[in-house]
């Protein structure tokens, strides 16, 4: 019996990349429906789609394909994005907190 018939073995670049392209939308809606006691939230979901990004980067480079290169860039971008608009959250998070902090100690 050979093993002609077999398809070959999934690369990992592409075990890496997809399922963090899917984290990357995942974070993306999920900044755009929370609010803004959510921020945590938000932060962990743009670090894992960051860490996700620079793995699929780095396989995807060594694997010679750019198809998952270019969506690993992407999976950085929108990384970053999401871990800025965290850090925003969490600014006016403090500022909201501090605010009524001060009202209640007038």
């Amino acid at each position: 019996m050979s093993k002609t018939n077999q398809p070959a073995p999934m690369t990992l670049h592409h075990w890496i990349t997809w399922p963090a392209l899917v984290v990357a939308v995942i974070s993306l809606i999920h900044v755009g429906t929370a609010t803004i006691n959510q921020y945590f939230s938000v932060l962990v979901l743009g670090i894992v789609s960051l860490a996700g990004g620079i793995a699929g980067v780095v396989l995807s480079r060594k694997a010679r394909h750019n198809t998952t290169f270019l969506f690993s860039l992407l999976v950085i971008l929108v990384g970053g994005l999401v871990i800025f608009l965290g850090l925003g959250a969490y600014s006016d998070w403090h500022e909201v907190r501090d605010n009524l902090r001060n009202l209640t100690t007038q």
